[in-house]
């Protein structure tokens, strides 16, 4: 979670920058999110299982192993991104070395699965005071900006992507946003 608060960061940076061009890609990344992890939802709600054990009982013992395989392949695809991102997030913003971000971003982990001894609830607290910490960083960067609501209402549903480097920044927002 530390990785997502400094790539936020990060992320507040860019898109200050950024703001107008890209807004539609955020709002584009966060509905897909959002209607996958509703049917996700809504699939444990309504059976009492999850995706797995659906799974499970559907498919054969060799499609299940590719699937695991599959699963353990995109968790591990997503973790280095994010470990690095960290890293690099932590070298511009505070001048960190980036090995010293990658075992930062490492001592965090075994932080959090620390945390985890003394009880769902402190990790539950931990993790919502960052995720209040990425939002009031959101809303400073917003409040010191002051940008003008037509360009924003315009930037979140105009697709449009200008400039060289354009495509580049669009398709890394969206890893960091699905990502996390």
């Amino acid at each position: 979670m530390y990785e997502t608060v400094v790539v936020a960061f990060y992320l507040v940076f860019l898109i200050s920058i950024l703001l107008r061009q890209l807004l539609w890609i955020v709002l584009a990344g966060l509905t897909f999110a959002l209607i996958i992890q509703s049917l996700s939802a809504n699939l444990g709600v309504a059976t009492g299982k999850h995706l797995s054990e659906h799974c499970k009982t559907e498919y054969s013992k060799p499609v299940n192993y590719c699937l695991w395989f599959l699963a353990e392949v995109s968790v591990i695809a997503a973790d280095i991104p994010e470990v690095i991102g960290t890293a690099f997030a932590l070298n511009i913003l505070f001048n960190i070395p980036i090995w010293g971000g990658v075992l930062l971003a490492g001592l965090n982990t075994l932080l959090l699965l620390g945390l985890q001894r003394y009880g769902i609830r402190k990790l539950e607290l931990a993790i919502a005071i960052l995720v209040f910490v990425v939002g009031g960083s959101f809303y400073g960067v917003i409040a010191q900006l002051k940008p003008n609501p037509k360009e924003v209402m315009m930037g979140m549903f105009i697709p449009k992507l200008k400039g060289d480097r354009a495509t580049r920044d669009a398709v890394a927002l969206l890893g960091a946003l699905i990502m996390p």
